[in-house]
């Protein structure tokens, strides 16, 4: 993950994903809030913080190895969050947030930028992500709904969403921001997009 500020500014990181649909999916990062930014990055300040700590001692003894915690770091992933100085795929993608160019490109498989999943049914769709949906909506964000891939009427409320008895995968406006989609392995197109 790489995020490039308004101010250019750049963040280069080895981070997992989940927390990506939160921080991309959200009025606040549409309207590039630097309160939803530095929320996002507080995980990651502070395991970069814990590495910056432990690093000289751990390379001086040749011990950085995944899953010991040899080097006594303070959070247990902070080996798997480490700052990563280049552009470059790791492990399932890479996704560049440009908020300089409004560029979101995503080369990964695990969640679709502009996609946000919410279902009454499942605990991970709480209040929170009910609340960002509304905002969303009534940001005029939300382009289309779909239920279980088939389309659905756009409601006049948020209540009707609600009441849907299967996952809702709510299509974002995400403007200014265009997405750029590159299939994983497909390096010729990311080299192309991120020249």
């Amino acid at each position: 993950m790489t995020i490039r500020e308004p101010d250019g500014t750049e963040h280069r990181m080895t981070r997992w994903t989940n927390a990506l649909p939160w921080y991309i999916n959200h009025i606040d990062f549409i309207n590039k809030d630097p309160k939803h930014l530095a929320e996002y990055m507080s995980q990651w300040n502070g395991m970069r913080e814990d590495w910056e700590n432990h690093i000289s001692v751990c390379k001086k003894e040749r011990h950085i190895s995944w899953g010991d915690n040899c080097c006594k770091f303070n959070f247990p992933m902070t080996p798997c969050y480490a700052p990563y100085p280049f552009l470059a795929p790791v492990e399932y993608g890479l996704v560049l947030v440009d908020m300089q160019k409004d560029i979101i490109l995503s080369c990964q498989g695990y969640c679709h930028p502009g996609n946000m999943h919410v279902n009454k049914h499942i605990s991970i769709s709480n209040a929170e992500d009910w609340q960002r949906a509304q905002d969303l909506f009534d940001a005029g964000k939300i382009k289309s709904i779909e239920e279980l891939g088939k389309p659905v009427k756009m409601p006049k409320t948020m209540d009707k969403l609600k009441k849907m008895r299967h996952m809702v995968t709510l299509k974002l406006d995400l403007s200014p921001f265009k997405i750029i989609h590159v299939d994983e392995g497909d390096y010729v197109t990311l080299k192309e997009e991120t020249a």
